[in-house]
């Protein structure tokens, strides 16, 4: 799905999502391949990456590498993707890292204890990566 909106080099092709704000960081893959984006599409590439980083730019406003980075780590990998997610490589870093009261488990391995694989895992954890 292609966009007419001009977007920042961040921005996923299948992603719908507009821009929010200036392009402010760079976000680094595991090869050091990068993309610079606003803060919004950036936090979303770098949470669909296994091993990414990011830096903000030389006129980037304060605190915007940290704000993508804990935004990142509360999204889902490719979260513009419906359906199922029955991996831990499809759900947050921070829902991996938190189990409920219920269940000492983190949330991704309740999920993927009962349900069918249906999503593919991030980008980097096994050569799949969504077009």
């Amino acid at each position: 799905m292609q966009h007419a909106t001009r977007r920042c080099p961040a921005a996923h092709p299948d992603d719908p999502t507009l821009c929010a704000g200036p392009v402010a960081v760079t976000v680094l893959d595991a090869s050091n391949a990068g993309a610079q984006g606003c803060e919004h599409h950036a936090a979303r590439l770098l949470a669909s990456l296994d091993g990414g980083r990011v830096y903000a730019l030389p006129d980037a406003p304060t605190g915007a590498a940290i704000r993508v980075f804990t935004t990142a780590d509360t999204l889902r990998p490719f979260c513009w993707v419906d359906g199922p997610r029955t991996q831990p490589s499809q759900f947050s870093r921070a829902e991996n890292r938190t189990p409920t009261a219920a269940d000492s488990r983190p949330v991704a391995a309740r999920e993927a204890a009962t349900a069918p694989l249906a999503f593919p895992p991030r980008q980097g954890q096994s050569g799949d990566v969504p077009s």
